[in-house]
């Protein structure tokens, strides 16, 4: 089971980071920290441009995809062959998770660069 809203949060105590997992709850965080340590606190979301995600990227143990007009559309082979494994066009809320492993990462980088539009 998992929760609504659910997020994890890392501090990195030795370069002073705070690691958070999904920024779209960053309002809920700063209220957390705000109740807890009545310090108004400002989140702000700091990313990788593309390439340099790509050269860091070492490992991938798990990909999740959820259904949207994107890889899963309703055109799409993929879609299909997701249709036909279940026996059901009923797959309009569709999250589906892969584990990897023994998978070379060059692999899995060409895979997300193919299949993922905002990489």
């Amino acid at each position: 089971m998992e929760f609504l809203k659910q997020f994890f949060v890392l501090f990195d105590l030795d370069n002073n980071l705070l690691y958070f997992s999904d920024v779209r709850h960053r309002n809920l965080l700063e209220k957390i920290l705000k109740d807890t340590t009545e310090v108004k606190f400002n989140i702000k979301g700091f990313y990788e441009d593309k390439e340099e995600f790509f050269k860091k990227l070492s490992s991938v143990d798990e990909i999740q995809f959820t259904s949207k007009n994107d890889i899963f559309s309703s055109l799409s082979e993929k879609r299909e062959a997701l249709s036909d494994l279940f026996d059901t066009d009923g797959l309009d809320d569709l999250t589906l998770n892969v584990k990897l492993s023994g998978v070379q990462i060059n692999k899995i980088k060409t895979f997300i660069k193919k299949n993922c539009k905002r990489i």
